[in-house]
């Protein structure tokens, strides 16, 4: 689902019935990180709120920013995606069985409300996250 956004406030203002699950995440991100640089990501297919960016190599050669941490709405539900690594896995797998009532794929994290994430192990997660965020290269 693309939400037609050029703003953070248009993201949250055209997200749906998302939008209330979205600013509660985006909440809960910003007061359990270090004041990751957050701004609005848009993509061909996809516009997501992203926080943490750093430099990315895309499948087409091009080099980009990508952010660590990024939040979206889909159809059914919210998407939390979190592409950092820890023991050679991506972080939302180390830790799927602890997350909640949530699915997880290699650095996704969906689920349809706030209340189905465990906000204790979502925290550890984020810092873990930002951790590895802070030995990347950033983008220049």
């Amino acid at each position: 689902m693309k939400i037609e956004a050029n703003t953070i406030q248009d993201f949250f203002a055209n997200s749906g019935d998302k939008s209330a699950i979205l600013r509660e995440l985006d909440d809960f991100i910003v007061r359990s990180t270090n004041g990751l640089d957050r701004k609005l990501y848009k993509g061909m297919s996809i516009n997501m709120l992203g926080y943490g960016y750093i430099r990315y190599k895309f499948a087409n050669g091009n080099i980009g920013e990508w952010p660590v941490i990024s939040i979206a709405a889909q159809k059914n539900y919210v998407s939390l995606y979190i592409c950092a690594i820890s023991d050679n896995q991506y972080i939302p797998e180390k830790y799927k069985d602890l997350i909640g009532n949530v699915s997880v794929g290699k650095s996704c994290i969906r689920f349809k409300k706030f209340d189905d994430l465990d906000k204790n192990k979502l925290g550890d997660v984020l810092k873990e996250s930002e951790k590895w965020y802070q030995s990347q290269p950033k983008p220049v």
